[in-house]
């Protein structure tokens, strides 16, 4: 016979194998109960079910003392927390004496000051009270990274390339335009903080209550003031002393 005709072990052993890889893949998995959540409001399925109770309704449970509270955004922690752990946060960097430079940034109005006359503008009406709330921060340079020609075009080039040709002489120039025109941007330094009173009064800044009062002052010491004219009447009149006779 021109074809070849498998052992009986053969034959045998093929069945043997397959219930093997039966067994094998009827092992492989077992049953799991497992429960869902799903948005009153949305329908949308959570496998946790704060997450589906804090999808649609407004309401969370505080990450740090677990309260609930009413939620706005994707704020995670509750205004009280936030209220107690945020001067902790703030008084717990660096306080430091401004250097006179520029820029500077609040913290509370989230707002840069490239400018001295503009932060004396922006406390113009301030009193005091509401200057030291003030939290500044001084600036640090947002550095740029280092400019590497087969790091710009990494998604493009093949992953076994070995170097690109030019490619120092590319980076050196590059580099070198970078450090000649920096600083591009600031960051509020992460770890200083500045006395807001301080820095304003070495700017020179008087606070509006106390401008008010000067202006008052003037005023008044104006309105009391006699007319020139009046104490020119006054000095006309003639001097009546005892014993004049001018009226008998």
């Amino acid at each position: 016979m021109s074809h070849s005709l498998r052992s009986n072990a053969d034959v045998g052993s093929q069945p043997q194998a397959e219930a093997c890889l039966q067994a094998r893949f009827a092992q492989a998995a077992r049953p799991t109960l497992i429960s869902a959540w799903s948005c009153a409001a949305c329908g949308k399925t959570y496998f946790v079910e704060i997450r589906a109770r804090e999808c649609c309704c407004g309401v969370r449970q505080c990450s740090r003392c677990k309260g609930l509270f009413a939620a706005s955004g994707f704020q995670a922690v509750c205004d009280g927390c936030v209220a107690r752990l945020d001067p902790e946060r703030w008084l717990g960097k660096d306080l430091c004496e401004w250097d006179g430079q520029l820029p500077l940034f609040n913290n509370v109005s989230d707002r840069f000051f490239f400018d001295e006359d503009d932060l004396l503008e922006h406390v113009s009406d301030l009193s005091p009270e509401d200057v030291a709330e003030m939290r500044l921060s001084p600036c640090v340079e947002n550095k740029p990274r280092e400019f590497l020609m087969s790091e710009f075009l990494e998604d493009e080039l093949p992953t076994d390339f070995d170097s690109l040709p030019g490619e120092e002489a590319i980076n050196r120039t590059v580099n070198e335009w970078i450090e000649a025109h920096r600083p591009f941007s600031f960051v509020p330094d992460p770890r200083r903080r500045l006395d807001a009173l301080a820095v304003l009064k070495s700017l020179g800044w008087t606070p509006a209550s106390a401008a008010n009062e000067t202006e008052t002052e003037i005023e008044t010491e104006t309105s009391v003031a006699s007319p020139p004219d009046l104490n020119g009447a006054a000095d006309s009149r003639p001097d009546r002393r005892e014993g004049d006779d001018s009226d008998g």
